[in-house]
């Protein structure tokens, strides 16, 4: 993945959040195609925003319940 990728990513993920209130690692998944979500708010750490996290139950398109995590 090249330096402009995980930027496009970063942008992408911040704004979503900045948008939506939060975001789940399910929402940059399936909503984003962000694969390394993870990686991406280690990143958003790293450009000095204070990122928080809780755990939380989500139900996916199929109706299955799945947890999530919400930044």
């Amino acid at each position: 993945m090249t330096t402009s990728d995980r930027q496009t990513q970063v942008r992408k993920m911040i704004a979503f959040a900045s948008e939506q209130g939060s975001i789940t690692n399910y929402d940059a998944v399936y909503r984003l195609g962000i694969l390394s979500p993870t990686r991406r708010i280690c990143d958003i750490k790293a450009l000095g925003y204070t990122v928080t996290k809780r755990r939380e139950e989500i139900t996916d398109a199929s109706g299955a319940k799945k947890y999530a995590v919400r930044y």
